[in-house]
């Protein structure tokens, strides 16, 4: 039997994720507070294969079944940012931070998956990164395009993606 998720059911349950991953690392932790948004799947998404990649997915190449896309990002701290501008080359910090969360938004877009299964949902999840054509330097999957068709942020003129806070990862998850 379904129970009925709201998008803030699911951002409090990615929220919690997030706050416990530091003692979970044994450190004070790279991430502010993630964001989170949904949209359903509807024409918006026919345009990736436009502005995107030509052989972009669509949600429903991934899900056949999907209604709804969710995306979240994890935002690093200040502080993460702010060492990593020091220098000519990025700093220790930045290159741990980035392995550890490319292994947060993993488990979290695991985790999200299995909190909604057992709330009735069947959803699906695109690889955190490294998913991409190795001859074109492209993925099959913009997260960046994603997060921006859902209302997550906009692009700017070096084509990076602005939210409300700086960010580092994002995933999408899709679920009917």
């Amino acid at each position: 039997m379904k129970h009925k998720i709201s998008v803030e059911d699911l951002r409090a349950f990615a929220e919690e994720f997030v706050r416990q991953e530091p003692g979970r690392l044994g450190t004070d932790g790279w991430w502010q507070t993630p964001l989170l948004t949904a949209a359903p799947v509807d024409a918006r998404f026919d345009q990736l294969q436009q502005i995107a990649a030509d052989d972009h997915l669509h949600p429903l190449e991934l899900l056949p079944t999907a209604k709804s896309v969710i995306v979240f990002y994890l935002p690093f701290k200040k502080e993460l940012v702010n060492a990593n501008k020091k220098g000519e080359y990025p700093c220790r910090e930045w290159g741990v931070a980035y392995v550890q969360t490319n292994d947060l938004i993993e488990r979290l877009g695991q985790a999200l998956g299995v909190f909604l299964l057992e709330n009735g949902y069947k959803s699906g999840l695109t690889p955190t990164t490294h998913n991409f054509n190795e001859d074109k330097l492209m993925a099959r999957w913009s997260h960046k395009h994603l997060a921006h068709l859902s209302n997550l942020g906009r692009f700017g003129i070096n084509h990076m993606l602005i939210t409300p806070r700086r960010v580092h990862r994002s995933i999408g998850k899709f679920c009917q």
